[in-house]
């Protein structure tokens, strides 16, 4: 949810006129309750909200890998830790997952999906951090994980010194823990 840009106070202002104390009562507690609910969106949005699979407090996140080529291939899970939170369109996810085997056949593009829709940009500005374990890189001695505009997905990408930067393939078992901060859509998306 994004913050309100506008403030909409009730307008049923013929309450008012009629000079009436109950009709002013309800005029009052008309405003009383939009003041408390535009108060509660902005709260809620600087707050933010925290969705993790460890409560069950908001709907929680689990993170998955997918595989962008074989859409079919499942993931055999040995843990997937994830939070997010979210501040209006800001969403900063932190997650730890570590598969043991997949269903399909090795080598298409891989992301994690991403629990809101990236807002959309020119390029790919969201890049976040990760730390792997038993993960063979494509190419490079380096990976991060980027946002991905107008997606769910956060694509995994390997780079290094004196070489172009290329997705992460698809592997049989690894671990991926990391931060990644971006921009989502609204929060319908």
């Amino acid at each position: 949810m994004t913050l309100p840009s506008t403030i909409i106070l009730p307008d049923n202002f013929e309450l008012l006129r009629k000079n009436d104390p109950e009709a002013t009562i309800e005029y009052m507690q008309n405003l009383i309750n939009k003041l408390n609910d535009m108060y509660e969106d902005i709260v809620g949005n600087v707050n933010g909200v925290i969705r993790t699979n460890n409560t069950q407090e908001a709907p929680s996140w689990i993170p998955k890998i997918k595989d962008e080529t074989n859409t079919a291939t499942t993931f055999t899970y040995a843990n997937q830790i994830g939070w997010v939170l979210r501040q209006g369109i800001i969403v900063d996810c932190w997650f730890d997952v570590r598969w043991t085997a997949n269903s399909g056949a090795i080598g298409g593009n891989m992301y994690i999906e991403l629990p809101y829709k990236v807002a959309v940009t020119s390029n790919n500005p969201f890049v976040g951090v990760l730390q792997t374990s038993s993960l063979t890189y494509t190419s490079g001695d380096n990976i991060v994980i980027n946002a991905y505009n107008n997606t769910f997905e956060g694509q995994i990408w390997c780079y290094g010194s004196g070489i172009a930067t290329a997705r992460q393939r698809t592997t049989a078992s690894g671990r991926i823990m990391g931060h990644l901060r971006y921009f989502g859509q609204d929060e319908k998306n």
